[in-house]
């Protein structure tokens, strides 16, 4: 588990330091989505699992690399994380309300 905790340090530093590399429009949006991935990497690294953990840490590398190579992407609304027994629905409406209240 201390481990789950040393690398959920170092990804919300790593996190804030990347941040100075998102082109200037994307930055609202990485903040959302960091932030939405930070608190479910705290959770999982909270009750242990490792699994959920590495798979939340994969995914938020290909995300942020989305969010630093295509300047374009403030576009789309965020990529949140779904919650469990969130229906597609409710999910999609999730992601755009977020978008919504970057503007």
């Amino acid at each position: 588990m201390e481990n789950l905790k040393t690398q959920l340090k170092n990804i919300g530093a790593e996190m804030s330091a990347r941040r100075a590399v998102i082109p200037p429009k994307n930055r609202p949006k990485y903040d959302v989505e960091a932030k939405d991935y930070f608190d479910n990497l705290s959770a999982a690294a909270e009750k242990g699992d490792v699994k959920r953990f590495n798979q939340l840490k994969d995914r938020w590398a290909d995300r942020e690399l989305m969010l630093t190579i295509i300047p374009h992407c403030y576009l789309a609304p965020p990529a949140l994380i779904r919650r469990d027994n969130e229906s597609n629905e409710d999910y999609i409406n999730r992601c755009y309300q977020a978008h919504k209240e970057l503007k």
